[in-house]
């Protein structure tokens, strides 16, 4: 596919374009067709799991994969990749090699900081790895080779498809599993916490904290153990992490913001800090069901009744049923029990629960 624009563009007489593919006019005419190496690239690894990404060239029947253990292969000869070459032919995968490093690097300008091609995990990743320069790379050992990984692979994916589907016992299963083969994957310690929460409060306190250890910028992580420590009475502590954790990483969903307001609600910061908190996590109009549930008692604590209707019925319009079903037996909105409008709130999420 990457050679079909090329070709056209020589078949109509156009000037070529930057392109990883070549123009296959000539061999059209049957003369003989000549191209470069021709670059791959896989972050599904990366983006997913936090292993290494996976860069490649082609050229000829020859393929080098540059990755923590790099390959290469005669697909003449081999066309099913079973036989790693890289150490008995160096002479003939250094070319390739030095081809895809001089590839990778011309991606720097895309790196920078003025050009967000790559997001900061990419960018790591590929100065660990030594194909970019930068200050912020990690030791390339922390990224793991996704052949290395492949045997955990289906555990993995079986556990993801349980959290799904709400099966936490079983994925803490397989996430007990998984976790020993890659220790310092923060994924996995993230995905184990949020497991534990309804059974054991403290082993997700703990993989929680674990994985912002691993990664200080895990922004899913801070937001599960803010949410863990509001409602475990630990509003203060809450609110300390999260305006530290708003310093340092990036809110993108406003959830941060709005757990922070609420921890700062729940330990009697002033009004003022906690609307600050939770404007903040407004993105585009919306707020996270936690930041309007924290303005609806906000209005509550300051005797505006109407106020804090006004926020239920947004919360009901963007949440699910059984959240409202809660708030109706939470004590703390007991100063709108004589009115009609918020039983009229509760007894819809009722009917829309059953």
């Amino acid at each position: 596919l990457v050679d079909v624009a090329p070709t056209v563009r020589a078949l109509v007489g156009l000037a070529q374009q930057r392109s990883d593919g070549a123009s296959l006019a000539a061999s059209l005419d049957g003369g003989a067709q000549h191209r470069g190496p021709v670059y791959i690239e896989s972050l599904e690894s990366l983006n997913s799991y936090g292993w290494a990404p996976l860069y490649a060239c082609v050229e000829n029947h020859s393929k080098y994969i540059l990755a923590p253990k790099p390959e290469y292969y005669r697909l003449d000869k081999d066309p099913e990749e079973l036989s790693n070459l890289v150490a008995t032919e160096s002479a003939a995968a250094k070319p390739m090699r030095t081809w895809l490093q001089g590839r990778i690097s011309r991606q720097k300008d895309m790196a920078s900081p003025a050009k967000l091609s790559l997001d900061k995990e990419e960018l790591r990743s590929l100065q660990s790895l030594g194909y970019i320069s930068g200050s912020e790379g990690r030791n390339a050992g922390s990224y793991r080779n996704p052949k290395d990984m492949a045997p955990i692979l289906p555990d993995i994916e079986t556990a993801e498809i349980l959290i799904q589907k709400g099966q936490k016992d079983e994925a803490m299963a397989l996430l007990e599993k998984v976790i020993p083969r890659d220790p310092g994957n923060p994924l996995f310690h993230y995905q184990l916490g949020v497991c534990s929460v309804a059974s054991d409060k403290a082993k997700a306190e703990a993989e929680l904290k674990k994985a912002l250890q691993l990664r200080p910028e895990f922004p899913q992580a801070c937001q599960q153990l803010l949410l863990l420590w509001i409602t475990t009475g630990r509003s203060e502590d809450a609110f300390k992490l999260g305006q530290g954790a708003l310093k340092t990483m990036d809110d993108y969903d406003g959830v941060i913001h709005a757990l922070t307001g609420f921890a700062a609600l729940k330990a009697g910061h002033p009004a003022s800090e906690v609307r600050a908190l939770l404007d903040g996590g407004v993105r585009e109009g919306v707020e996270a069901p936690i930041a309007l549930k924290g303005r609806a008692l906000l209005a509550i604590q300051e005797g505006k009744s109407d106020e804090a209707i006004a926020y239920l019925q947004k919360l009901a319009a963007s949440t699910e049923p059984s959240y409202m079903v809660n708030i109706g037996k939470d004590p703390r909105f007991a100063p709108l029990h004589e009115d009609a409008r918020f039983w009229k709130i509760i007894l819809t999420a009722q009917n829309s629960a059953r």
